[in-house]
């Protein structure tokens, strides 16, 4: 199980992966729980927010050093941490679509809010329809 936590470790470093990206693919590898379940969203952020795989210790509100083997680096552990933070963006997001390639450039006359567009799927077919500030135009 080390070297599965250790490849997601690295994973998230490099902040070309997504958080789910990387629990689905350690889950898949054979990563569980104590019990034997799959790893949840929230059971996979504790383990990555966990400092004691870099050998630090937090106890009301010190923090000891190791004294036992680490499974990785500080910088590691900081770098991921950065990730999970947004400072070293994981997925860069898609703001621009082939079917709305204005979608959050063209303003409002009247408030200036951004005009968005998405798509309504109706009975029969999908309809293209726009929203200002999440109500209907």
């Amino acid at each position: 199980m080390a070297p599965l936590v250790k490849q997601a470790f690295e994973m998230m470093a490099t902040g070309d992966y997504s958080s789910d990206t990387v629990r689905q693919f350690v889950t898949a590898g054979g990563l569980r729980t104590k019990k034997g379940h799959k790893l949840t969203r929230q059971t996979f952020s504790t383990v990555l927010k966990n400092p004691v795989y870099c050998g630090l210790i937090i106890h009301k509100g010190h923090t000891y050093k190791r004294s036992f083997p680490t499974l990785l680096s500080e910088n590691l552990w900081h770098n991921v941490q950065n990730a999970l933070r947004g400072k070293k963006k994981a997925v860069p997001k898609k703001t621009v679509g082939e079917s709305f390639p204005l979608r959050g450039f063209v303003k409002c006359g009247y408030c200036r809010a951004k005009l968005t567009a998405g798509k309504a799927k109706g009975r029969s077919k999908t309809y293209a329809s726009g929203e200002k500030d999440g109500s209907r135009l």
